[in-house]
C-alpha cells in the first residue's frame, strides 16, 4: 500500500508541475504579446516616431519638387 501511495503522490506532483508550467509559459507569452501589441508599448512609439519622420521626409522632398518645378515654369 505504501509503494502505490508513494508512485500516485509522485505521478499526481509530475502531472501538476506540468500543468503549472503550462498555465505559466501561457500567461507570460500573452502578456508579452499584448504589450507588443499595444499602443502604451515602448516598441509601438518608436515606430510611429520612425513612421512620422518618414512622412516628413516624403514631404520636403514633395516641398521641394514643388518649388523647384515652380521656378522653372
Amino acid at each position: 500500500m505504501g509503494a502505490f501511495l508513494w508512485q500516485f503522490w509522485e505521478s499526481t506532483l509530475e502531472n501538476w508541475q506540468s500543468e503549472f508550467l503550462q498555465l505559466f509559459s501561457f500567461v507570460v507569452l500573452s502578456a508579452l504579446f499584448i504589450h507588443k501589441g499595444s499602443a502604451e508599448s515602448k516598441d509601438s512609439d518608436e515606430q510611429m516616431q520612425k513612421s512620422l519622420d518618414r512622412i516628413e521626409r516624403r514631404l520636403k522632398a514633395l516641398e521641394g519638387g514643388e518649388k523647384a518645378g515652380a521656378k522653372s515654369s
